[in-house]
């Protein structure tokens, strides 16, 4: 078997394909992307997870493109966002404040 060379073309099938996994995933990541913040913070499950779903086609169509490095660094962004949903999860409320200090009464 032999590998295929970098400046071969892909198939008109990968590239429509690929195509569209990009175009649905960069639209759908990006729109929940300036939300993604506050959707961990707050747990929102659905917001996170149509986020997730659009990293991964973008990785999945960069990965048809053989854009490795551009698959790397949004595969990554995948993985991160995964783990500070995960971190979120586990931390417990903060404390109560305490009640604040009596003033004391005027002299005079």
């Amino acid at each position: 078997m032999s590998r295929r060379s970098k400046r071969e073309p892909l198939g008109a099938g990968r590239r429509r394909l690929s195509s569209v996994l990009l175009a649905v995933g960069y639209t759908t990541a990006t729109a929940a992307g300036a939300r993604i913040v506050p959707a961990i913070h707050d747990r929102n499950v659905r917001e996170f997870a149509v986020f997730e779903a659009g990293t991964a086609c973008v990785v999945f169509g960069l990965l048809l493109r053989r854009r490795r490095i551009a698959a790397v660094l949004n595969a990554a962004t995948l993985v991160g966002t995964a783990i500070a949903w995960r971190r979120q999860g586990r931390q417990e409320p903060p404390p109560p404040l305490a009640p604040p200090a009596p003033v004391p009464a005027p002299v005079g």
